[in-house]
């Protein structure tokens, strides 16, 4: 239950200094703007300075690395490389010189570290093996989560072009990012229902199907 609990603190403390650098950037970059939708707004509200949030999601990540630290020191140094992985992913999304966000890189990025990285490290840590299994069931969990970044990069088509950045949803077109949208969907339901019938997962996870209307 400890390693469980350091890993959950880990991930939430690596989420949110990518939030506070993702908000940072975005603002000093020209994305984030008073009309558009994607940041947190506390920098635009004047709620906090762009330098305070650059500063606290530095801190974040450098906590979040410490306690990648001392599990890869616990449990092996297979931690060690996820981690490295997982924190410089954090900082490139929109930091220099990377910037992949800005390059048309986050959905991908995103379905790593959401996907195979997060649930693999977290797998690894506690039962101390790489799993298949791990593995393919951190399909649909990248590609949900891929999607609501994919949804919001839709939305944000007018501001980003503004900005003169580039996204997925701007390089193929918003007709083209809508059907990428619904295949990210989907094939992270049709992933889950493979993985029951291989009995990959129990078979009451196909209950989720129930939300198939919402997605």
């Amino acid at each position: 239950m400890g390693y469980f609990i350091l890993s959950l603190i880990a991930i939430v403390l690596l989420q949110a200094s990518s939030n506070l650098l993702s908000d940072h950037d975005d603002f000093k970059n020209g994305v984030d703007t008073k009309n558009s939708y994607g940041s947190s707004g506390v920098i635009l509200k004047n709620l906090l300075t762009s330098k305070k949030v650059y500063a606290g999601g530095l801190i974040l990540l450098i906590l979040g690395a410490f306690v990648g630290i001392f599990l890869s020191y616990k449990r092996g140094l297979f931690v060690l490389f996820i981690g490295l992985i997982g924190t410089l992913a954090v900082y490139s999304y929109t930091g220099k010189p990377l910037s992949l966000k800005y390059r048309g890189l986050g959905a991908p990025l995103v379905f790593l570290t959401f996907g195979p990285l997060m649930l693999i490290g977290s797998y690894y840590v506690q039962a101390q093996n790489i799993s298949m299994a791990a593995f393919l069931i951190s399909i649909p969990v990248g590609l949900l989560t891929t999607a609501i970044l994919h949804a919001n990069d839709i939305r944000d088509i007018h501001y980003d072009k503004k900005a003169g950045i580039k996204t997925l949803s701007i390089m193929v077109g918003k007709n083209s990012a809508q059907n990428i949208y619904s295949g990210f969907v989907i094939l992270s339901y049709v992933s889950i229902i493979i993985m029951c019938i291989y009995r990959i997962l129990p078979i009451w996870s196909l209950f989720c199907l129930i939300t198939v209307p919402t997605a």
